[in-house]
Formats: structure tokens, sequence, C-alpha cells
């Protein structure tokens, strides 16, 4: 059973878009062609896209709330779990931001999809599937 989408959640954690965007721009070179608030919403395909290099790169951006230290992912888990439902997404690129948007996780989606799937369940949901995406495929960035 996957989470229902809920606007209430979607809107508090939309700023999480912009603070991802500005890492990239600010850290790696990737460069907004269009302004984030100009860009139409990809619901399910994307969160926003740039280029790197010359090439489109569509970005998926959220926010673990249960991810509360800075600099390091949680020492207790071995695994970064995304939502199953992320399949569906189009994002060449996936950043997973802490709780305070001060420490992020990026990861090619790809090693998303490749990543086994487990069930569990969680605040939202009963036996929801996720990918288990080893903390070592992931960087993790503290600007």
């Amino acid at each position: 059973m996957a989470k229902a989408f809920s606007q209430k959640l979607h809107d508090e954690n939309k700023f999480v878009e912009q603070v991802t965007c500005d890492l990239l721009v600010n850290h790696t070179g990737f460069v907004l062609r269009t302004p984030l608030n100009q860009q139409t919403e990809q619901y399910k395909k994307c969160d926003y896209e740039g280029y790197y290099n010359l090439k489109k790169v569509r970005v998926e951006a959220e926010r673990k709330l249960v991810w509360t230290i800075k600099g390091k992912w949680m020492p207790q888990w071995d695994t970064i779990d995304v939502p199953y439902r992320k399949c569906e997404s189009e994002a060449d690129l996936f950043i997973m931001a802490n709780k305070d948007c001060n420490t992020f996780a990026i990861i090619p989606m790809k090693d998303i999809l490749e990543s086994p799937v487990i069930v569990k369940n969680t605040t939202y949901t009963k036996s929801e599937k996720f990918f288990a995406v080893p903390i070592k495929k992931w960087i993790i960035v503290s600007p």
C-alpha cells in the first residue's frame, strides 16, 4: 500500500526543491535555464530540471524527517529507503535532504531502481514497498 498523495505535506516540503537546486547550482555546475518558480509541475516525472555539461538532468528531491543528524547518515541504518512509487519517476538524479536541510544524500536514480525492494510499515502506511538502497551507494554532502 503506497502512501496517498497529501497536498499538505507537499506544500510543507516544497521548499526542499529550492534548497536542493541551490546545492546543485552552487557546488556542481548545475544550471537552470528556467527558474524553479517558472517550471511546470511535473507530477510523478520529476521535481525540477536543469542542465549539467549541456545535458538535461531531471531531479527528484525529498526530505526525510527521521534523518536528524548533520554531516552523516543515521548510524543505526545501513540503507536509505526510498518509496517504491519513485519507480514511476523520470528523474536522473535523486536528492534526499535531512530534517534540517543541512545535509544531503545524492544518488543517480538508476541506482535506486536497481536496489532490493522491501516492505515495511511507516507513520502513514502499512506494508508499503521501498527500495532499500545501501548507504555506500550514496554521496553524503554537508556544505
